[in-house]
């Protein structure tokens, strides 16, 4: 009796060891990994410049989106500072949007053709002579053409049109747009005013309006890379 209570003592206590410091050691190398082999595959991709432009001119407004939610409360300046924190959620959905696209359009890059399947073949009269005889039933194995794979005209255009995910950045980054004009406004109302908010406002809607100006140019320098 007293080794079996031992034996499921030192088990828990082995298990709570593995659980409180092995676990979490081996989540961090995994993440670790993981996030080295992101930005290797990201510095190296074809969709470089898009990425560098949206990560370049979005993170920076979130922080200073984030930093705002200290002013929410002050008089005069809690408008700009609403717009600030919702300012920072678009500028997130651009970042997560653009790892979404270049995931969606490369994502079977290292798939395997597709494989091949039995097809069957039905004799006719119009038949080669010596090769097909009318009535007889042939079966042969042919591999599908697949015109939407990974990275190829087709796949650019599926995901742009009538991919679900893209569809839903779409409003959202319309919603943007009009987010940014609004910004304008409040910030002349604030007139560069309110301690750091204003200055941190106005880097903000000068990065905002930059992607808006640079994204387009940096997506197709990306797709023309992706066919050389």
């Amino acid at each position: 009796m007293a080794a079996v209570i031992c034996t499921s003592i030192g088990d828990l206590c082995k298990g709570c060891f593995n659980i409180i410091c092995v676990a979490p050691c081996k989540a961090c190398g995994v993440s670790c990994t993981a996030c080295c082999n992101g930005i290797t595959q990201a510095l190296t991709s074809p969709f470089f410049p898009y990425l560098l432009v949206t990560f370049g001119l979005n993170v920076a407004p979130v922080v200073f989106g984030v930093n705002s939610i200290t002013s929410l409360g002050t008089a005069g300046c809690g408008s700009a500072a609403q717009w600030m924190l919702v300012n920072a959620g678009l500028a997130a959905i651009h970042m997560v949007a653009s790892l979404y696209i270049v995931h969606k359009i490369r994502k079977d890059e290292h798939e395997p053709a597709a494989p091949a399947v039995m097809a069957t073949t039905y004799g006719s009269e119009g038949g080669e002579a010596g090769k097909m005889e009318t009535g007889t039933v042939y079966h042969h194995m042919v591999t599908p053409v697949d015109d939407t794979h990974a990275s190829s005209w087709s796949r650019i255009k599926h995901v742009l049109c009538y991919d679900k995910g893209v569809a839903l950045y779409i409003l959202a980054a319309l919603i943007w747009i009009v987010w940014q004009t609004i910004g304008l406004g409040r910030y002349l109302t604030i007139g560069g005013g309110c301690g750091s908010l204003g200055p941190h406002m106005m880097i903000s809607l000068l990065c905002g309006w930059s992607y808006m100006s640079l994204v387009g140019i940096a997506f197709l320098c990306s797709l023309c890379c992706l066919r050389l």
